[in-house]
């Protein structure tokens, strides 16, 4: 429900309810559960949202500590370095936005089935894309991008938001 809040544009609403539900969380779960590192980086995207980069930068540098060396969580850390990524963008760090897309991507690699299309596989290749683009590897985010696309529209099809996204940036890219 905090994510629908957060992407209808509602972001107080949203912190609202990340508020209840980490409070309810801490009556049933040890302080290291991966639901707690899922929160910052739900809360690290409304920071971002809000313009409050140094704020979202600081909640993924906490969630990724999370994760790091550990099994808890390690799932979110494609998600966390994506995030990461788009803190960098948004901030005008494109070599740092690279980096960060680059392992959200590897990581992914590693854990699924490389025939398998997926739509969160084409959001990681999605950000390392507009990442590269920045990065002024036109070559590269052309390839990327055309990746990208080959998931989200298996996925999502061709008229969705992300998809019509990739279609966007490739443009830009002639």
């Amino acid at each position: 429900l905090a994510g629908a809040e957060r992407q209808r544009g509602d972001l107080d609403r949203a912190t609202a309810l990340f508020d209840a539900a980490e409070r309810q969380l801490r009556e049933r779960l040890p302080p290291d559960h991966a639901a707690f590192t899922s929160l910052l980086v739900q809360r690290a995207v409304v920071a971002t949202v809000r313009g409050r980069l140094d704020e979202a930068r600081a909640l993924t540098d906490r969630a990724l500590a999370r994760v790091q060396g550990t099994s808890q969580g390690a799932d979110l850390l494609g998600a966390i370095h994506q995030r990461r990524a788009a803190i960098a963008l948004a901030d005008g760090r494109y070599a740092d936005a690279l980096v960060e897309a680059t392992a959200a991507v590897d990581d992914e690699r590693r854990r699924s089935d490389p025939d398998q299309l997926s739509s969160r596989v084409g959001r990681l290749l999605l950000a390392l894309g507009e990442a590269q683009s920045k990065a002024g590897q036109t070559g590269a985010a052309r390839e990327t991008l055309a990746l990208a696309l080959r998931h989200l529209e298996a996925t999502l099809g061709a008229d969705h938001r992300d998809s019509r996204r990739v279609h966007a940036l490739m443009a830009g890219l002639r």
